[in-house]
């Protein structure tokens, strides 16, 4: 979506307010909250997104990018930890 708009300006409505197309009461979640459980929330709600808050301050945003980094790390991490088990016999 951000390419397109980016490869095509004029078709972006530049008057339009962010109010109009923001969502007004999104799903949220605490620092606390398990990463596992944010997945499913976006996953079940059908959302990029989660605002994370701490007693009504919004204290950052977690995206399905942060998890599909944090997951190609891990696997990465996986294989570093395979790739020593073998070299190591």
């Amino acid at each position: 979506l951000l390419e397109f708009y980016s490869a095509h300006p004029d078709a972006l409505d530049r008057t339009m307010p962010i109010k109009k197309v923001m969502i007004k009461n999104p799903h949220t979640v605490t620092p606390e909250m398990l990463s596992i459980d944010a997945l499913l929330l976006m996953r079940k709600h059908k959302i990029g997104c989660l605002p994370v808050v701490n007693d009504g301050k919004l204290l950052g945003v977690i995206t399905e990018l942060n998890f599909m980094n944090f997951s190609e790390e891990t696997i990465q991490a996986l294989i570093r930890d395979s790739e020593q088990v073998r070299g190591g016999k």
